[in-house]
């Protein structure tokens, strides 16, 4: 497989992993608008915003990594805060908080709620409520964070080394994926305790350089 392959199967994983993780993370989010009007599927909207925001799979898994952080303190936080329950907007803010802290020069809410579609005050809340269930704790150890990148890529399809990948396939290895997600960086304690090896046979090489800690590929940008 040609690096370039191997980049869009990846960025394909981590969609999946995305949207899983919401669907998983907020089960009771609704298919209609308040005038009755259906809503984008998540699928759909992950890649919206990843597109239009032309996201970094770095950003895409340091975001990913924000709402596994935050699943202990959902519900509760939903109790007394609305947009709280809505988990395509928290994973707006978790992309827009990855972004903002990975690079100076970075969009203005103004500019994310063009992206998004959503009113300015709507994103300023979700990243807010964000940032409070983080303990404004953004920093991720570049030990934590390549363990959990690790995690990510193991959830690549083993399949995805023959000619064709079936969507089944790709759904049910990342769903699988998730269950381990869910053990594992709930709490930051549990990741001294596992041990997850890249396999050879199935990861590339790719040079990294550090941002804020976390490594991230020179060529990382997500092709969509």
């Amino acid at each position: 497989m040609n690096p370039n392959e191997y980049q869009k199967i990846y960025v394909d994983t981590l969609v999946d992993i995305t949207t899983l993780t919401i669907r998983t993370s907020w089960p009771m989010e609704v298919s209609t608008t308040k005038e009755g009007q259906p809503v984008v599927n998540t699928h759909a909207f992950v890649r919206h915003l990843l597109k239009r925001s032309r996201a970094t799979r770095s950003t895409l898994q340091l975001a990913i990594f924000y709402l596994f952080r935050i699943r202990p303190h959902i519900n509760k936080r939903s109790e007394f805060d609305p947009i709280v329950k809505c988990g395509r907007r928290m994973f707006l803010a978790a992309l827009i908080c990855a972004h903002k802290y990975l690079y100076d020069n970075t969009f203005t809410n103004a500019s994310w709620a063009k992206i998004s579609k959503l009113p300015v005050k709507e994103i300023n809340q979700a990243e807010r409520a964000l940032l409070e269930m983080l303990d404004y704790r953004l920093f991720v150890s570049s030990e934590l964070y390549q363990k959990f990148e690790s995690q990510l890529k193991e959830a690549i399809p083993i399949s995805s080394h023959n000619t064709t990948t079936t969507t089944t396939t790709t759904t049910t290895t990342t769903t699988t994926s998730i269950h381990h997600h869910k053990r594992s960086f709930e709490e930051e304690s549990n990741i001294n305790n596992i041990s997850h090896p890249i396999k050879k046979s199935r990861i590339q090489n790719y040079s990294h350089h550090l941002v804020h800690g976390i490594p991230t590929p020179e060529d990382d940008k997500v092709e969509l």
